[in-house]
């Protein structure tokens, strides 16, 4: 039988033509890479790279794939960006120890489990950035307070916010914000 399977596109609509779903996603995908904030991109940079010199530390969480993407991130900071003869990148996912998560969020509330986290780790000069799909992740947010706070110090804070586009199943990014800078 010649049938093609079906395409399902973002677990409820069915497409007919897989091809069709393939072009429309990647004419998405090139779009946002066209609207992409180069300027706020370029601060998060610096900041990340005034981080690797002054030995500071970059302190990225979210919830469920903005996890998944603040540990990939942590990671290619950790071990992708080595440079021979420079320092190397001090690059922490809060999303990591499963332990201490489960801890936190059983022992108070999960709204806590990355501010906790922070008031444990945060140093003047660290980076933080936090992921948030909504933009409105109580946890995520808590944790922006507690780094903008720097609890008693003074900290280079970095925000990058995803908003869910109204009536659409995608999403548009928001720039990223520094919240609160020195140095």
């Amino acid at each position: 039988m010649d049938t093609e399977e079906p395409c399902y596109y973002r677990g409820s609509t069915v497409m007919e033509n897989c091809a069709a779903t393939i072009e429309s996603y990647l004419a998405q995908v090139k779009a946002t890479l066209d609207g992409l904030p180069v300027a706020a991109i370029a601060r998060v940079v610096e900041a990340i790279r005034a981080a690797r010199r002054d030995g500071k530390h970059v302190l990225l969480f979210g919830n469920g794939g903005s996890a998944a993407t603040a540990i990939h991130f942590a990671c290619d900071l950790s071990k992708g960006a080595i440079v021979e003869a420079m320092p190397r990148i001090k690059a922490i996912s809060l999303c990591d120890n499963m332990a201490l998560l489960s801890a936190w969020t059983n022992d108070t509330a999960y709204e806590h489990v990355f501010a906790e986290q922070l008031k444990n780790l945060l140093e003047p000069g660290d980076v933080v950035i936090g992921i948030s799909g909504s933009g409105n992740s109580p946890n995520v947010l808590n944790a922006m307070a507690v780094a903008r706070a720097g609890g008693g110090c003074h900290s280079r804070v970095q925000r990058i916010r995803w908003r869910k586009a109204q009536g659409h199943g995608r999403y548009s990014r928001g720039r990223p914000q520094p919240l609160h800078g020195t140095g």
